[in-house]
């Protein structure tokens, strides 16, 4: 993340996977602010641990809900499928247990 006070590039989710908006670094205080839905403003640590949401303050030390994470798109378009039977036909598939 840059620290040089203007917003953050890319997209960011807090852990738990609540949306941030208006998420901003102050580059004297290293400290990163945002927006969390039903949470409201919160302040996190540089490398993205949670140290305040709401009137709350946390000491980040451990992982948390609301630490900063990527978002990262969805994996592929469209449902993934297997299908069973080819899985159970394949002889490369068979466990020497089973045979």
């Amino acid at each position: 993340m840059n620290t040089d006070g203007s917003k953050i590039a890319g997209a960011w989710r807090t852990r738990d996977r609540r949306a941030i908006t208006a998420l901003r670094c102050d580059p004297e205080t290293r400290e990163i602010r945002g927006e969390v839905a039903m949470v409201g403003a919160c302040r996190w640590r540089a490398d993205g641990r949670i140290l305040q949401a709401g009137g709350s303050l946390f000491s980040g030390n451990h992982a948390g809900p609301l630490d900063l994470v990527p978002d990262h798109p969805a994996a592929g378009p469209g449902p993934r499928h297997a299908s069973i039977r080819a899985a159970l036909d394949d002889p490369d598939a068979r466990s020497a247990c089973c045979d």
